[in-house]
């Protein structure tokens, strides 16, 4: 994933020099976590240097948010919900934004419980078990 993340970047601005640097504002759809990781290693690594890009990595509060900042041209690109992309194209359908690539194949959710009430598998949700 951490090649195709920087390879999609890179692919993504082209037109830089190899010998400059061009920073390239992102816009991150909420704060930054273990999913955040591929970036922040690709930028230590040297992958998006190598490529001539500086990616500033900006957080956000929402995939909403960050759609509207690629949207508008505040960020050339961003990472955000496929679904708030969707939602985002549906009300304003002109609007010069596009998915080019997914992350994951599949949703990174969660089902928690509390394991003080007796919630420690799938089957303890289905109610009374008593």
């Amino acid at each position: 994933m951490l090649h195709r993340l920087t390879s999609a970047c890179a692919i993504a601005f082209a037109a830089a020099s190899a010998h400059a640097q061009t920073t390239v504002p992102f816009a991150y759809a909420w704060s930054f976590r273990g999913v955040t990781a591929p970036y922040f290693v690709a930028a230590e690594n040297g992958h998006f240097e190598d490529a001539g890009l500086n990616l500033a990595i900006d957080r956000g509060r929402g995939s909403v948010e960050a759609v509207a900042r690629v949207a508008t041209g505040a960020y050339p690109l961003g990472v955000a919900d496929i679904n708030a992309l969707a939602t985002f194209l549906d009300r304003i359908p002109d609007a010069p934004v596009t998915g080019v690539m997914m992350l994951f194949d599949r949703p990174a959710y969660a089902v928690i419980g509390r394991k003080s009430l007796g919630v420690t598998r799938p089957q303890d949700l289905e109610g009374d078990n008593s």
